[in-house]
């Protein structure tokens, strides 16, 4: 049987996100999302919030940079990619990527402008992509390490 690497984000996007190229020329997104959390202490609910900081490719980058926005809810479908790399003084780190292979936008606090005609910039949602089977596995090495 295989392994199962699979981390599954339902949350709010954190910042407006910025698609970047890597020097390989793959385009690329690193966007928070966070997730809220409740739980019971000493009998009363107390909420928290948590934040994932997800990194997308190509198709899926594109995605983001074009119709995600600050405060939209977005499901995410992602993968943990380990990654090694020398810092400036020789030293050897290590850090884990989580690496968006599947998004699908579920609601947009904000309009887009594209236009003036009734109900013109409102995203029909669920939008959703799949990254493209090469971004999957791919590219997570080459993002400007750390974070």
């Amino acid at each position: 049987m295989n392994g199962m690497n699979r981390v599954i984000l339902i949350g709010h996007v954190g910042q407006d996100p910025e698609v970047r190229s890597t020097a390989s020329g793959k385009r690329v997104v690193r966007v928070s999302i966070a997730t809220n959390n409740a739980r019971k202490v000493d009998g009363a609910w107390v909420e928290s919030t948590d934040w994932h900081r997800v990194t997308a490719f190509d198709r899926t980058a594109d995605f983001l940079g074009r119709f995600a926005r600050k405060g939209d809810l977005l499901a995410v479908d992602c993968a943990l990619r380990p990654r090694k790399w020398e810092d400036a003084s020789g030293k050897t780190q290590h850090d884990v990527s989580i690496v968006v292979e599947r998004v699908a936008a579920l609601h947009s606090r904000t309009r887009r402008d594209v236009g003036d005609s009734p109900g013109a910039g409102l995203l029909p949602l669920p939008l959703e992509v799949d990254a493209a089977p090469e971004d999957r596995h791919e590219g997570a090495d080459e993002v400007e390490a750390p974070f």
